[in-house]
């Protein structure tokens, strides 16, 4: 959103801070659900017909939400990343994964080598 670039060049430096990005995440997670209730589609629609299905069971049990811009030419790369209970997240792997049909991954190519991660 441009609203939240504007407010991190207005911070500056001290948009590190999680003080000076607190508005900016509530209005991400206020908009969100609307958000996702008109672009979200559940790749198995045999199983979760409806966003609001996959919804209540993820809400009921957890999982995972992947998401990508909708483009021909985005590389699909997964991170799996460690997020400690105290908030540290590492990096446990990086790859280019390889697709059988749009979101169904067939296997990863690991480690990834289409996107220089420096």
């Amino acid at each position: 959103h441009a609203w939240a670039l504007k407010e991190s060049q207005r911070y500056g430096e001290k948009w590190r801070k999680k003080w000076a990005q607190e508005y900016a995440l509530k209005r991400i997670l206020d908009e969100l659900p609307a958000i996702l209730s008109q672009y979200a589609c559940p790749v198995d629609a045999g199983l979760f017909p409806t966003w609001d299905s996959f919804l209540e069971q993820f809400l009921a049990q957890g999982g995972v939400i992947e998401g990508c811009p909708p483009s021909e030419s985005v590389t699909p790369l997964a991170v799996d990343l460690l997020i400690e209970p105290t908030g540290a997240i590492s990096v446990l792997s990086m790859a280019d994964q390889i697709h059988s049909a749009p979101y169904r991954v067939w296997g990863a190519s690991i480690p990834q080598t289409s996107v220089d991660p420096a």
